[in-house]
């Protein structure tokens, strides 16, 4: 798994200028009573922390020492008469409380280091709290969440396995991760998860309804890229990664020493992969998961064809994993940043 990200450029101070906006101590509570956070708050805290209508009590140290951002705006002595409870200062921010409440939880227990697989909720919260407030060792552990189950190199995306495993499985977090990774300028997994994203064109042009019956679904611009992109794996299929069935159902391998089976094979092939539509999944399959499905490959053909195909086929998969950013009008793999803009 990753331990390290690009270091995101934290607008200082853009984000200081606003909270001075948005947490100033004068600004009127809401006219509904706010309620305490039943997780954090702690009889011995120095601050209060309100978001909505949720206020949570933790200590001033504990802030001041993971944000950047908290730490100096602890700096600035607050005039006298300023809103107060149980003589902590009330400090208002513009944040939902669900990403506060994470946010804290997280600092507290540390389950950002934790290994088991954490909520989506939790790590999106990681991730936009971390950004905003400057808590580096926050924001990774989100990322880093992300980056594992999307890599960037080949070898480590074949050993994923078909489910998530460092975020709770849920229905539309494909969606979600894809969304969250746009809102924070994340370009690191989106090639990897936009080829997730076009696997059903269905559910990229519908959506996904969540547990809650809520909908998830990629923006129309968003939508519009994966489509495109969607086309041009699919010509790479058959340029690179199935370039092979091509020369055998021509009879073009020159080395081949069953001409006439192997042949055979190839306009077989061409039927089962192609017709009547190609499977856009197909485009970066090992060439043990094909043959264990087409067994025909390893029966009858040629060892010479056999060969060729195999190199072909995995030297494809590699040419169309080094373009599959560029498909989706994205830097190249080597130039994808993340936290920028």
């Amino acid at each position: 798994m990753p331990t390290s990200t690009n270091g995101p450029p934290l607008k200082r101070r853009r984000t200081e200028e606003e909270l001075e906006d948005n947490l100033q101590m004068t600004e009127a509570v809401n006219a509904t009573p706010p309620v305490r956070s039943p997780e954090m708050w702690l009889d011995d805290g120095s601050v209060v922390l309100q978001a909505e209508n949720v206020q949570f009590r933790v200590h001033r140290t504990i802030l001041a020492r993971n944000s950047g951002i908290f730490r100096d705006l602890f700096m600035v002595p607050q005039p006298k008469g300023e809103p107060s409870l149980e003589d902590c200062p009330i400090v208002l921010l513009p944040d939902s409380a669900e990403d506060v409440k994470h946010m804290l939880v997280s600092l507290y227990d540390r389950s950002y280091s934790s290994t088991e697989a954490m909520p989506f909720k939790v790590a999106a919260a990681m991730i936009r709290m971390g950004r905003k407030y400057d808590i580096p060792h926050l924001l990774n552990g989100g990322l880093n969440r992300l980056i594992s189950e999307f890599p960037s190199k080949l070898a480590e995306w074949e050993k994923l396995p078909p489910h998530y495993t460092h975020l709770v499985q849920e229905e539309g977090l494909l969606f979600d991760i894809v969304n969250l990774a746009l809102e924070n300028n994340i370009q690191a997994i989106l090639p990897a998860a936009y080829y997730l994203c076009v696997q059903d064109l269905n559910d990229l042009l519908s959506g996904i309804k969540r547990s809650d019956g809520s909908i998830a679904r990629l923006p129309s611009d968003v939508q519009r890229t994966c489509i495109i992109g969607r086309e041009r794996i699919l010509q790479s299929q058959s340029q690179y990664t199935f370039a092979w069935v091509e020369l055998m159902g021509t009879g073009e391998q020159v080395d081949c020493s069953l001409p006439q089976v192997c042949t055979e094979i190839g306009n077989q092939l061409t039927k089962e992969i192609w017709i009547p539509l190609p499977d856009v999944s197909r485009t970066l399959e090992k060439w043990s998961s094909f043959i264990s499905l087409f067994p025909e490959m390893t029966d009858r053909a040629c060892p010479n064809c056999r060969e060729d195909a195999r190199a072909i086929h995995e030297s494809g998969r590699q040419r169309v994993w080094d373009m599959l950013p560029t498909f989706f009008d994205l830097p190249d793999w080597a130039d994808l940043k993340n936290f920028e803009g």
